[in-house]
This record gives C-alpha cells, structure tokens and sequence, in this order.
C-alpha cells in the first residue's frame, strides 16, 4: 500500500462521506468541471461532488491529493487540511490534520513532499 493510499483512507474515514455520492472525499462540487475519465459529475443540494461510482470518486480524490502534493511539497499536514476543509466551512482542520496524520503514522507537521516520497 502506498502512501498516497494510506492518507486517502485515512482523509475518507474521517470524512464518513454519504456512500450515494460515490464521492469517498467529501469533495465540493468543481464549478471549472471535471476531465471525461470522471464521467457525468453531479452536485448534490448541498454542494457536493456526486460520482457514478465508488472507483470513479476513489480515482477522483487519490489524484486531487497527489496534485496538491506536487504542486505544495512544502505544505504540512496542517496546511493541507487547512485549505481542503476550511474552518470558515465549519472545520476543525486542526484536528483533520492531526487524526489522519497519526493513522499514516506521521507528526501533522511532516511537509507532505517528504510524506509521499517516503
């Protein structure tokens, strides 16, 4: 199991998103759309991506997570969840960070550069 892998399960057991939304990420709805690899993407009456299929939703969030790595090697944890679940939406991206940095066994602090290169 990849690294990539163990933060994705561990960002979508803390989310325990809606199964019907296929979406294991809890991911907003993208105003800019989504490639055609996604297929027909759906936004629920509260915001939210809704995919046609688990593996289509999986597949959605393992590359939004790995695109933000590559483009914020430098990004802790903490910064991470910061901007991927705001604490103006209500979150606590404190305690976001620190709960699925201790599942991929890591401080919150880890820059997520040196987590997925690991």
């Amino acid at each position: 199991m990849t690294n990539l892998n163990i933060f994705c399960k561990a960002l979508a057991t803390f989310e325990d998103a809606n199964p019907a939304n296929h979406n294991p990420g809890n991911t907003r709805f993208s105003p800019v759309g989504y490639l055609p690899k996604y297929g027909t993407v759906t936004c629920n009456a509260h915001g939210f991506a809704v995919f046609q299929t688990d593996q289509l939703g999986w597949e959605y969030l393992e590359n939004l997570v790995h695109q933000r790595a590559v483009l914020h090697p430098t990004w802790t944890f903490y910064d991470f969840f910061s901007n991927y679940a705001p604490s103006a939406d209500g979150n606590d991206p404190e305690h976001y960070a620190e709960t699925v940095a201790a599942d991929c066994g890591v401080p919150a602090t880890t820059a997520l550069g040196a987590y997925f290169q690991a």
